[in-house]
């Protein structure tokens, strides 16, 4: 038997032996990443991120935010209708508490409630909504993750139609990475399936009535290679650069049988 056969049968065992030891860790990697818990965020609406009707002439129910320990957290607007009605239009964001998270799912981060009332007067058009997220990963607790400039329009209607909020950010992201595992913590926003009355990434609140919507996350992982892994690449070029090499050294020598039984000939 040639002896590049038997050589690649010992290269194919190596490769063997890799897979068996990639998987054993990766099902280690995997079992050892444990529950993901959602601590719970913070947010509010920042002062300057919010526009309103004739924002630079300020009037009669310019849009106004209130603060709750240093935490902006609700933004109101509009002359109350009448003394029937004597309450301003809102939106407030709802923290939310700790929770465990399954990886791959969608997860609420914060809630955001619209208070429709009857006014008159200036309205909001848009508004920004920053949030900081904090999780505990497999004992490690990462955070605070910050997540700012997600922007939300406002479509204020004639009394007594509803009122529209629409999310019109992109999905944020954030990287990071426990015990030699990648993970990514996305913002999505809104769902786009929320609200079946309101089409897109919106929803709807009927006039004197309040409506909540969450807003979403989702947190992904990406395993980082085992070292294993690098063997088993390094097996399979191995194992290319070696049949290469004795599939040319092969043609070779047919090469020269060739030649000589061409001089033979000749002779």
């Amino acid at each position: 038997m040639p002896s590049y056969c038997i050589n690649l049968k010992y290269l194919a065992l190596i490769v063997f032996l890799s897979f068996s030891w990639i998987a054993h860790d990766t099902h280690a990697a995997i079992s050892s990443t444990g529950t993901p818990v959602f601590e719970g965020a913070t947010g509010g609406f920042p002062f300057s991120g919010y526009k309103s009707t004739d924002y630079d002439n300020p009037g009669p129910g310019m849009p106004r935010p209130f603060s709750v320990t240093d935490q902006i957290v609700q933004i109101k607007w509009g002359v109350p209708f009448n003394d029937d009605f004597p309450f301003q239009s809102a939106y407030i964001l709802y923290n939310e508490t700790t929770n465990p998270v399954i990886l791959n799912q969608l997860f609420t981060i914060a809630t955001l409630e619209h208070v429709n009332k009857p006014i008159v007067g200036r309205f909001i058009t848009e508004f920004d909504i920053q949030i900081t997220a904090n999780l505990n990963v497999n004992g490690t607790d990462v955070g605070p993750i910050n997540f700012s400039d997600l922007l939300v329009k406002h479509e204020e209607t004639l009394n007594p139609n509803p009122d529209i909020a629409t999310w019109e950010s992109n999905p944020q992201l954030h990287h990071f990475s426990v015990s030699g595992v990648d993970y990514t913590l996305t913002i999505t926003g809104i769902n786009p399936n929320y609200d079946p009355d309101c089409p897109g990434r919106c929803f709807i609140t009927a006039e004197n009535t309040s409506n909540f919507a969450p807003i979403q996350a989702i947190l992904t992982t990406t395993p980082v290679p085992e070292p294993s892994t690098y063997l088993l690449l390094s097996s399979m070029v191995g194992l290319v650069i070696l049949s290469r090499h004795f599939r040319s050294k092969k043609q070779a020598s047919k090469v020269k049988v060739l030649a000589e039984d061409d001089t033979k000939a000749k002779y």
